[in-house]
């Protein structure tokens, strides 16, 4: 696997998800939810070869399907007891709303606190 500091390109950044993840399983139980995974690898390779936009919008962009992108990941963990996950509705459902807090959770804050000032959370929404 690659490391993060020798990224170059989006599909380098991408290549991570497609190993992370044992998605075979993922299209069978949970089809909406990859159609979900499929669909953001579109929008991040779109925003990031996007040369119109100013840099704070697509950082914002790209860090919103990143969120999520990493909400996948900790939910579709390779040693995971897939079936007592939610429906597949609720699991899509779940990954776009908790985008909105996705990194003050990760840092141990509150869905409820303030949205900190940094690069990081520019996704983020109060």
């Amino acid at each position: 696997m690659m490391e993060l500091k020798n990224v170059q390109t989006a599909e380098e950044y991408l290549s991570y998800y497609e190993e992370a993840i044992e998605w075979t399983q993922v299209v069978k139980t949970f089809p909406k939810t990859y159609a979900l995974y499929q669909d953001l690898g579109e929008q991040f390779r779109k925003e990031y070869h996007q040369t119109s936009n100013k840099f704070f919008h697509s950082l914002r962009k790209l860090l919103e399907i990143d969120a999520q992108l990493q909400i996948l990941t900790q939910v579709f963990q390779r040693d995971f007891d897939w079936r007592f996950l939610m429906e597949d509705e609720d699991l899509v459902e779940m990954v776009i709303h908790d985008k909105q807090s996705f990194y003050r959770e990760n840092v141990g804050l509150r869905t409820t606190d303030q949205v900190p000032w940094g690069l990081m959370y520019l996704s983020e929404q109060n």
